[in-house]
């Protein structure tokens, strides 16, 4: 495994707790940012950001919440519940659903 430089290291925590801010804002605000809100493209990059919040489980959780009733409204893929499912249960030690 790689060690990335201190400095870089800090400037990519620093934008992962910016990110996950954001989208915990849209997400109290508007719900999931689904394919009508934020495109096809700022749909996949939502799901991206709450991937990369392991250090808010909340927020993956209720990222969680909001994408499984985008789904349900043709809002999201289907494909895009695998791996916040299993990153939530990881963090409530259960084990994985989907093997992500």
């Amino acid at each position: 495994m790689v060690r990335l430089p201190d400095e870089v290291a800090a400037e990519r925590q620093r934008v992962d707790e910016d990110n996950a801010r954001w989208l915990a804002d849209v997400l109290t605000a508007r719900g999931s940012p689904g394919r009508t809100l934020a495109g096809e493209d700022g749909a996949q990059a939502a799901w991206l950001l709450a991937q990369h919040a392991d250090h808010v489980p909340v927020l993956q959780q209720a990222f969680l919440d909001a994408l499984r009733a985008a789904v349900a409204q043709d809002e999201a893929p289907p494909a895009h519940l695998a791996y916040p499912e299993d990153r939530v249960r990881v963090h409530a030690g259960q084990p994985q659903l989907y093997g992500t």
